[in-house]
């Protein structure tokens, strides 16, 4: 069944698999930007 699917529609699976590519990187920088903004908020607390 879930085969089938597959075989008969490449484009969208393709299509789904890029999106979730996409989205997790999105994540990622999105986390990789929060990271960062709390280390520079510690720099400043130290330096205060």
């Amino acid at each position: 069944m879930i085969y089938n699917i597959i075989t008969s529609t490449p484009n969208t699976l393709i299509y789904l698999i890029n999106e979730k590519i996409t989205k997790d990187a999105f994540k990622t920088k999105l986390i990789k930007l929060n990271i960062y903004n709390i280390k520079l908020k510690r720099k400043k607390k130290i330096q205060k």
